[in-house]
């Protein structure tokens, strides 16, 4: 698995992009790096929200 860095220097050394590079690109995790509590598709925007209050409270996440 490749950091965020990595695939931002792979995406921007190509010249065009191929299907294989998409696929390749789509296979890899998305996260928001700024909200880690946050991967695409396990919690609602809400619940993030809900959580981030109640930790900002001092309350366990």
């Amino acid at each position: 698995m490749s950091t965020p860095e990595e695939r931002r220097k792979l995406i921007a050394e190509l010249d065009h992009i191929l299907p294989e590079d998409l696929k390749a690109i789509a296979a890899m995790p998305i996260m928001d790096p700024g909200r880690v509590y946050l991967p695409a598709g396990k919690i609602s925007e809400a619940e993030y929200r809900a959580r981030q209050a109640r930790i900002l409270a001092g309350e366990q996440p």
